[in-house]
């Protein structure tokens, strides 16, 4: 069964061990409700910060979940009744992913020559042409969409919405990209 679990195992996964180990996706599993529990009073019973952070790395977890107020005979017990989190997964992480890699931003180890990277299109002049031609479109849009994109170029780093992210790579920015 899938659940926000398996995006919080992906995330922790690949956001503390992405440079000491390589996580198998397929061997994931979902956590139990009992192990939940356990890795919360671990977090409860850090006695300074530091233990607390260390806890955190380790569990994925900050703080019990406001659900956790609710009576329990009254819900499926956490994390059973988390459903996937598809719009981080679609809207957030893969295209941050795919920005990452074709700006060329993304973390890599040391002996990973960037310059060698084929994918790396959209660096100077060309990201602040991309960033123009994806602001421009915001004029196609009506009135009362949400969030037409702003220039990623400009915006990225400060508040830009998942809509947009989305509209960027997948629906916007392949029709700006230049062949070759």
């Amino acid at each position: 069964m899938l659940n926000g679990t398996l995006i919080m195992n992906v995330f922790r996964f690949s956001y503390f061990n992405s440079l000491t180990r390589n996580t198998d996706c397929q061997n994931l599993r979902p956590q139990p409700p009992k192990e939940y529990e356990e890795a919360l009073a671990k977090l409860k019973a850090a006695k300074d910060n530091e233990a607390y952070e260390n806890i955190w790395k380790e569990t994925g977890l900050s703080k019990p979940s406001i659900l956790s107020g609710l009576h329990p005979n009254l819900m499926l017990p956490i994390p059973k009744c988390f459903g996937l989190d598809l719009m981080h997964l679609l809207c957030l992480n893969m295209e941050d992913l795919l920005l990452c890699l074709w700006r060329g931003t993304m973390k890599c180890e040391s002996t990973d020559d960037m310059a060698a990277w084929p994918w790396v299109k959209l660096v100077r002049e060309t990201w602040i042409e991309h960033g123009k031609n994806i602001e421009n479109t915001t004029q196609y849009f009506p009135s009362d969409f949400h969030c037409p994109p702003r220039n990623p170029a400009e915006k990225l780093s400060s508040g830009y919405k998942a809509t947009e992210y989305y509209l960027d790579v997948f629906g916007l920015g392949p029709t700006s990209a230049k062949p070759g």
